[in-house]
């Protein structure tokens, strides 16, 4: 479980400065695209600014081809 809800169920695609997952919510089955970012170029002040924007950005656009963002957040991986 990532963030302590969404489970990984498998990779979609690899970027540049990251990954993109089909997951889902652990209680809801709610399907979800779970981005996660794997550089270690950017500092974390650095990386929490830009995921908060990303994300807040993201969550003000109402449109069906855009996803709907659901939660954003660090998840420190322990390798």
């Amino acid at each position: 479980l990532v963030g302590g809800k969404w489970r990984v169920n498998r990779l979609v695609g690899v970027g540049g400065m990251g990954a993109v997952y089909h997951a889902s919510h652990s209680t809801m089955d709610l399907p979800a695209a779970l981005k996660v970012v794997l550089t270690k170029s950017a500092t974390r002040a650095d990386l929490d600014e830009r995921i908060r924007l990303e994300a807040k950005a993201l969550a003000v656009l109402k449109n069906p081809h855009v996803v709907r963002i659901l939660d954003a957040g660090l998840h420190e991986r322990d390798c």
